[in-house]
């Protein structure tokens, strides 16, 4: 299970969390501001827990048979 505390799991740039989900670090921001997925700000600087993109892309996972997979 994770856990809450950000300094207990890794971090990811939005460089790298744009290739886990195939966009632009640019579209990561976008995200983050617009509530999509949360972040970290620290100066000027955006991170990102790994476990929240992960659960991003499994929320948005294609599941056949389902109403949203036909």
């Amino acid at each position: 299970m994770a856990s809450d505390n950000p300094q207990s799991e890794e971090m990811v740039s939005t460089t790298q969390a744009g290739k886990m989900l195939g966009v632009t670090s640019k579209t990561i921001i976008r995200m983050i501001e617009s509530g999509q997925i949360p972040g970290y700000r620290v100066n000027f600087v955006w991170r990102l827990k790994r476990s929240d993109i992960e659960a991003y892309l499994e929320a948005h996972r294609y599941k056949p048979g389902t109403k949203e997979g036909n």
